[in-house]
């Protein structure tokens, strides 16, 4: 089997291609609150910097220190003025949120009047103080109405993981790492423009500013679109989600094969000067799916039995600083 080693002299950032078809916004975060989308939306942050995205990339996630951290976005007006949306984004809770209610928030568009008047609010949130992970969404009709919601138990915390939150016409869905959580009826007239806003990410404002939630952890690969999503299209945001991968020069710290694999073991051969501590591999989602220490000198042989795929083997050092990436395949 011929071995595949993928070497680039010059550091890159190689990004899949993301639908612009009703784009409004999309926040990378690489090592910026830029908006990638033709909209050019402009965004006030106001966060605690930049830390270690999914795929280990440095300066690639924006850090939300759960006291008050957000990105107000648009000029806190509305981003949200179809009747059909979809909002998506990857968030790794470091702990329970803060604000009164302890939530760990991802997007908010909120009237600030939206109480039992039922002024539009449009809610995302990844963990409650009951360990919950909320979308919820209510339209600015004058009448008394509760929001319509889908709840289910929080991912873990310390795990990057994706959330998608859509109205489709006459229903709204909730997503979870690229599967269906639930979707529920929504009949609710009017629409989601409101009178006095807060659109932000990682905080959840209330009634003249108080704070119901405050995200605590980090945040990646913020998007909202103005239109429904196909199940392809959800798919990837999950699978591929614009993969970001710093391809490093070459500096020999580990080598790998066979590559790509069909079955069996993989060797990892370390140079007799690596500075390579452990091993991380992931999956194109960004989560772990083991680790390995590097406990000898010069070779590792390890079962592989993955689903087919690639993967990407992070050489760390002592401190968990990526100090080379390798792609694997898996047939």
């Amino acid at each position: 089997m011929k071995n595949l080693f993928l070497i680039f002299l010059f550091p890159i950032i190689a990004h899949a291609q993301i639908s612009t078809n009703g784009l409004v916004i999309h926040l990378p975060f690489s090592n910026n609150c830029f908006d990638n989308s033709t909209n050019s939306i402009s965004s006030i942050p106001s966060i605690s910097g930049f830390g270690m995205d999914r795929f280990g990339n440095n300066q690639n996630g924006a850090v939300f220190n759960g006291n008050g951290d957000k990105i107000i976005l648009n000029n806190n007006l509305p981003l949200i003025t179809t009747n059909s949306f979809a909002i998506s984004g990857w968030m790794k809770m470091e702990g329970q949120g803060g604000g009164s209610e302890f939530q760990n928030v991802l997007f908010q568009q909120r009237d600030d009047n939206a109480t039992f008047t039922a002024q539009s609010t449009i809610v995302l949130v990844p963990s409650t103080v009951n360990n919950q992970a909320v979308f919820s969404v209510r339209s600015s009709i004058n009448t008394n109405a509760s929001s319509v919601s889908i709840s289910t138990p929080s991912p873990a915390f310390s795990e990057w993981h994706h959330y998608l939150g859509m109205k489709c016409d006459n229903r709204i869905y909730f997503y979870i790492d690229g599967g269906l959580i639930g979707f529920q009826e929504f009949d609710q007239t009017g629409d989601f423009i409101t009178s006095i806003d807060y659109v932000s990410i990682g905080e959840h404002s209330h009634t003249t500013g108080s704070i119901h939630g405050s995200a605590n952890g980090l945040i990646d690969d913020f998007i909202i679109y103005n239109r429904c999503l196909s199940i392809k299209e959800i798919n990837e945001l999950y699978t591929n989600s614009f993969l970001s991968i710093n391809e490093t020069e070459s500096v020999g710290h580990f080598t790998i094969s066979p590559n790509p694999i069909n079955e069996g073991n993989i060797n990892i051969n370390f140079a007799a000067e690596s500075n390579i501590k452990s091993i991380q591999v992931l999956d194109l989602s960004g989560k772990i799916v083991f680790s390995i220490v590097n406990n000898i000198s010069n070779n590792l042989e390890i079962p592989f039995e993955v689903t087919s795929g690639l993967y990407l083997f992070q050489g760390l050092d002592s401190n968990q600083n990526v100090l080379e990436i390798r792609k694997v395949v898996k047939n």
